[in-house]
């Protein structure tokens, strides 16, 4: 399967064909509506009506989310709001730059990111004023307001597939890597591999010559659609502690069916994001098998939906 093929209108089509409900794609497949005996459901994109708008809502928001996680005593990742100067009247306030410096000065290192972007993108390191301005500058050219968060030193990053109560999913995000020859550079190495929207790290030294079966990450972001691969987790000393702090993050926003993202830290676990939309695109297009997972949860979640409609 090519990753650069959606899966999701593929599976849609397949579950509903499997279990008598009618489908009909619109705006190049991003929206659909289906039809079970009189009852209907709509998909946008990768939001499923198992939630309500206000949860979807809050996830959605990477800084409205971590409030409501330390609110309720959740481990998490902090995030800061900031708008775009030209709004800032709705706020209230009268500018945000030394408040961001004083984030920069309190971390050492920032991560600076869309407040409700997606896929990596948009994603900044900063540790220098410089970098932080130059980030910021950049975020706000595209969109209204951005978040910023403490840089993580990450052990191990999860995503747990949440659908009605259950995890259904876990699997370990491996950061995109090459695997040295012993004769080659590491830029040579990532040049003979294809990654997808692969970013290399601005400090990874890619004129060094990895050792013959030496693993070389080239990047710090975890994303499957840029080039990280995903890995099952299977065994319960891994997958238990994570899917019941998974579910408990779930339910403190009341999300039915979301991914929640789980980083494993030297302070413990904690939670990064929950994604509201749960795409397994990458996860898919990986295996016939995982292809196969993904379909039965994305068809459990829906006829849970329909069930309760």
């Amino acid at each position: 399967m090519s990753e650069k093929t959606r899966q999701l209108p593929r599976l849609l089509r397949e579950i509903c064909a499997e279990h008598g409900i009618s489908i009909h794609g619109f705006s190049g497949d991003w929206i659909f509506e289906m039809d079970h005996q009189g009852k209907k459901a709509f998909v946008i994109g990768y939001k499923f009506p198992n939630n309500d708008a206000a949860m979807e809502q809050i996830c959605d928001d990477k800084c409205a989310l971590s409030d409501v996680l330390a609110h309720n005593q959740i481990p998490c990742v902090p995030h800061t709001y900031f708008m775009r100067p030209d709004n800032q009247y709705y706020m209230g306030t009268g500018g945000d730059w030394e408040k961001m410096m004083e984030l920069l000065r309190r971390y050492g290192k920032v991560v600076c990111k869309s407040n409700s972007g997606s896929g990596g993108t948009n994603v900044f390191k900063a540790s220098t004023m410089r970098e932080l301005e130059a980030a910021v500058c950049h975020i706000f050219s595209v969109t209204q307001d951005l978040a910023i968060a403490p840089y993580v030193e990450v052990e191990n990053e999860y995503r747990c597939i949440v659908c009605e109560g259950q995890v259904r999913l876990i699997y370990r995000k491996l950061r995109p890597f090459v695997v040295g020859d012993g004769k080659r550079t590491a830029a040579e190495l990532i040049a003979a591999k294809t990654f997808a929207k692969l970013e290399t790290d601005d400090g990874a030294d890619l004129s060094y010559v990895p050792a013959d079966g030496e693993k070389f990450e080239v990047s710090w972001k975890h994303n499957i659609g840029r080039g990280a691969s995903p890995e099952i987790i299977e065994d319960p000393a891994v997958a238990e502690p994570l899917a019941a702090f998974a579910l408990k993050a779930a339910g403190t926003v009341g999300a039915r069916f979301a991914s929640v993202d789980v980083i494993q830290t030297a302070e413990g676990l904690k939670v990064l994001e929950i994604n509201s939309g749960v795409m397994m695109e990458g996860f898919a297009a990986a295996s016939a098998e995982n292809y196969a997972r993904a379909k039965a949860i994305y068809g459990d979640a829906l006829l849970a939906y329909f069930a309760r409609a």
